[in-house]
């Protein structure tokens, strides 16, 4: 957790009610093994999953003072949304390397595929 506090994370905070929302959808048409894409830029955020089934793609309500993008799986972000309380989720992102969110002293959920890029 040191070494994770001691590098340049970005912070994004998005709308679990949208999250919870498009995840619902997103339910329907996911695959095994398919990445769900956050652009996020100037104050919005676009998720994105793109699959064989179809494609979900929605804005989510969110704060954040850099642009940037990233990727998780579809299992990391229900996993989230079981553990979170309250109108917003946190997460730090250290682009290239890994995403994680705070839950009061703890670090939860640390994901290694975090992007900048999209594929």
């Amino acid at each position: 957790v040191d070494q994770l506090k001691s590098m340049d994370a970005v912070s994004v905070s998005l709308s679990v009610e949208d999250l919870q929302s498009l995840s619902e959808n997103m339910e329907s048409i996911h695959k095994k093994g398919e990445r769900i894409y956050f652009d996020i830029e100037n104050g919005k955020c676009k998720v994105t999953l793109k699959s064989v089934q179809g494609k979900v793609s929605a804005n989510v309500r969110c704060k954040s003072k850099k642009s940037f993008k990233m990727k998780t799986g579809f299992g990391f972000l229900k996993d989230i949304l079981t553990k979170v309380s309250g109108k917003t989720v946190d997460f730090q992102v250290i682009p290239g390397k890994c995403l994680y969110f705070n839950r009061g002293n703890k670090v939860f959920n640390l994901c290694l595929i975090a992007d900048d890029k999209k594929d």
